[in-house]
């Protein structure tokens, strides 16, 4: 309130220019274009997921890389132990298919020795082998196609037919083909004894060695 020329005049407590202002913020997109118009984030492709998961780069990926190793060290004792069983070399009563602690269904699930064991009827498909090894091979096989489908992620000198062709004799491809061409072998050639196919199936061991950093470096070179 002032007084001028003897009125007195009401005035507001505070003036236009006093007043606080009224700010508005915007945010500026993470990604922009040349023209500056906002960019969406980019987002992986199924076939990039893939090959994240297969180098257990996601967390299904690192379970999936534990299972790996749990079948190879799977696979090894029961190699190892399949040769106790086998009455050829082992003439114990306790080793005999019919009759000793391991039957014909133990022999079918772990070790494959006899063709008379509860997988006889696949026996004319498959060959002489077990359930270990069946779910081995599968596992091991839809890897090694997905592994061939996502080359050029691993490296752009893959890339194309010609690329894939280049994967091909690579010392970590010839190590997952040796992992399950002896069981193809079999199955082609049910009656025939190739005495490599068993001795073929150690090179599982370079799975284990693979998912090992200290190993990779060493391996590596030998691709060289």
């Amino acid at each position: 309130m002032v007084e001028n020329d003897g009125a007195w005049e009401l005035t507001p407590l505070l003036s236009s220019t006093s007043r606080p202002a009224t700010t508005t913020t915007t945010t500026a997109p993470l990604l922009e274009s040349p023209t500056g118009a906002p960019l969406s984030a980019p987002t992986s492709t199924f076939r990039e997921s893939v090959h994240q998961f297969l180098e257990a780069q996601t967390p299904a990926g690192k379970w999936y890389e534990k299972l790996t190793i749990g079948l190879i060290l799977v696979n090894m004792v029961a190699f190892i132990l399949a040769s106790l069983f086998v009455t050829k070399y082992n003439a114990a009563p306790w080793a005999d298919p019919k009759t000793g602690i391991c039957g014909l269904t133990c022999d079918a699930l772990w070790f494959g020795n006899y063709a008379s064991n509860a997988l006889q009827g696949l026996h004319c498909y498959l060959g002489t082998t077990s359930v270990l090894e069946v779910l081995t091979v599968l596992v091991f096989s839809i890897d090694y196609l997905l592994r061939v489908w996502t080359a050029d992620l691993e490296h752009p000198r893959f890339r194309g037919l010609m690329g894939r062709l280049r994967y091909l004799p690579t010392f970590y491809s010839l190590v997952d083909l040796a992992s399950t061409v002896p069981f193809y072998v079999d199955a082609l050639l049910p009656n025939q004894n190739i005495a490599a196919s068993q001795f073929l199936r150690m090179f599982r061991l370079f799975r284990m060695m693979r998912v090992e950093g200290r190993y990779d470096l060493a391996l590596g070179l030998l691709d060289d």
